[in-house]
Order: structure tokens, then sequence, then C-alpha cells
């Protein structure tokens, strides 16, 4: 098992260096979200006080979700053709036809349940005192194991698999389920890196954090879980 886990982490680094068709949608991405919130600060400041800026806030969060869940539909589709080994569709676009509005519920789902995990960890401090803040992290560490953990892969399998939302849910926490230490030890591998990269690289650079995440970090992570998915679920039925 542990000799599997790290093979799919080798493979899928290699995969990172001989398919930089990856690194440049996730690149793209990136350009994209940076334009978004260039467009988004202009426009808050111009508002000013307004009540606009709060119909603004959330219509750009809307906006981002929607270009994020279309590249992510893009990006796992590649990814799962560069992980068989499959020959690539004409269109890449053919992955996100009828996926990534899928995906952008589960984007958007995933942020609810996260902010009711955060709530429920704020509302809790008044009775924590000095204990507070080591259970402020608790409860949210708790929540996001005992529930986001199991709803990881849905959007992989909504690309991968190419199957309704309530089976990509369903199949998603049946494969966490049957690996999950695997995919704990997986989340807990990048949550360090990204630790790492917020206290260590943006302290002193916050672009260059940004380009290692975009340009090395994220596509390496659709890659790791697309591979995990498509070999582990595959021999495990």
């Amino acid at each position: 098992m542990i000799k599997k886990f790290f093979h799919v982490l080798y493979s899928s680094l290699q995969d990172l260096v001989k398919s930089p068709i990856i690194v440049v949608l996730s690149l793209l991405l990136f350009a994209a979200f940076s334009f978004l919130s260039f467009v988004s600060t202009k426009i808050i400041l111009a508002q000013g006080n307004s009540s606009n800026v709060i119909f603004w806030i959330v219509g750009f969060a809307l906006i981002v979700l929607y270009i994020g869940s279309f590249f992510l539909s893009l990006m796992i589709g590649i990814s799962r053709d560069i992980v068989e080994r499959r020959k690539r569709k004409l269109s890449y676009f053919s992955y996100t036809s009828k996926n990534f509005i899928v995906i952008l519920f589960v984007l958007l789902l995933g942020r609810i349940l996260y902010a009711i995990s955060n709530a429920v960890a704020v509302l809790a401090i008044p009775l924590l005192h000095e204990y507070s803040i080591g259970v402020l992290f608790l409860l949210i560490a708790v929540s996001l194991l005992g529930v986001l953990i199991f709803f990881t892969f849905s959007s992989f399998y909504l690309v991968i698999k190419d199957t309704s939302l309530k089976g990509a849910f369903r199949q998603s926490m049946s494969f966490v389920k049957r690996n999950y230490l695997s995919v704990l030890s997986l989340l807990i591998i990048f949550f360090i890196i990204y630790a790492i990269l917020n206290e260590a690289i943006a302290a002193k650079s916050t672009l260059a954090a940004e380009i290692i995440h975009w340009l090395i970090v994220f596509p390496y992570f659709i890659l790791v879980l697309t591979r995990f998915v498509v070999k582990n679920d595959l021999r495990t039925k």
C-alpha cells in the first residue's frame, strides 16, 4: 500500500514534466483569476460604500467559481488522458460540455460546507476562552476530515466516469471509505506544502508563492488525484 502510494506521487510528477499542457491551463486559470481580482478591486474602490458592492462581491464569487469549474473539468479530463495514455480528443473542450456546470455546484457546496464549519468553530470560541484557538483548528480539522474529505473526488468522478451528480457523490464517498488513510495522507501532504508556501515564501514574496502554486503545486495536485482515482479505483473493483 505504501509502495503504491508513493508510486502515484512519483508517476504524477513524471506526468507533470512530460505534459506541460496541464501547467499551461493552470497558468491560464491564474491569469484569469488575477485579472478578475484586479477588475474587482477597481470596481469596489469606485463604488465606495455603495450597496452595489455587496452585489458585485457575490457576482465576483460566482464568476470565479464558474471559471474555476470550467478549467477544473478541462484539467481533469486531460489528466485522465495523460494517466491512461489515451490519444487525446480533437477538442479539449468536449470535457467541459456537460460537466463543468455540475462541478460548479460541487465547488459551491464545498465552499458552503467549509463556511459552515468555520462558523460553528467561531461561534464556539466565546465558550472556550483560553483554549479557543486550539479548539478552533481542531473543530475545522474534524469537519474537514469528517465531511469534506468524502467529497474530495466528486468532481473527478463526474469527468472520469461521466456519472451523475448523485453517482459522483456516492462513488467518491465509497472510494474514500476504501482508501481513507491514503486519501488522508495525500491531503495532509498537500496541506503541508500549502502551509510552507504561505509561511515561508509568501512572507517575502506573495507573487513567488502564487507562481509556485499555479506552476507546480496545483497542476501536480490535479494529476495526483486523477491518477489516484483511475489506478486505485480500477484495481479495487
